[in-house]
């Protein structure tokens, strides 16, 4: 089974013209980075689920850290450099969505919390957005207190300019 894999929009942009993006109807799901981060860390603690099981890497990252808290505060401490180095599910969703002047790579953006319990409808396709988490039963998640949420907001600061432009 492979696991969870993801690719920057930014890697892609090499090959294809700029102008490519700005033609193409495009679009991605931006998730509240405090949510994302304590999800990515539940998963990768866990090792992933029963159905996507989460890196090695990422395995081995969060299990570095007895806390959410404590991973939150390393990453939140190294430079943008060595966090997009980090294993996918960590980094930024800057990293995947924006060019590296920052410039969003996608014609819309849309909340989660604005479409998890609908299906989306975007470009003449249509998406079943029934909330998927990567929880399972047993599974615990970190509860998000005022410090973890203050550490997570400065480590992904850059994810929290996107939500002023998400639908």
């Amino acid at each position: 089974m492979a696991a969870i894999s993801a690719i920057a929009l930014r890697d892609i942009i090499k090959p294809a013209p700029p102008i490519f993006f700005a033609r193409v109807p495009s679009f991605a799901i931006y998730r509240d980075p405090v949510q994302r981060f304590v999800s990515a860390y539940a998963f990768a603690r866990k090792g992933g689920s029963a159905t996507v099981p989460a890196s090695q890497n990422a395995q081995r990252f969060a299990c570095r850290f007895s806390t959410a808290l404590e991973c939150a505060r390393y990453i939140a401490g190294i430079g943008q450099t060595a966090r997009d180095r980090l294993d996918p599910v960590f980094r930024s969703q800057t990293h995947y969505l924006c060019d590296l002047d920052g410039r969003l790579l996608v014609s819309k953006l849309f909340d989660l919390r604005n479409v998890a319990a609908h299906s989306l409808s975007y470009a003449g396709l249509t998406f079943d957005m029934g909330l998927r988490e990567n929880s399972e039963q047993g599974a615990r998640t970190p509860v998000v207190d005022a410090e973890l949420e203050e550490i997570v907001r400065h480590a992904y600061r850059l994810d929290f300019d996107l939500e002023g432009i998400t639908i």
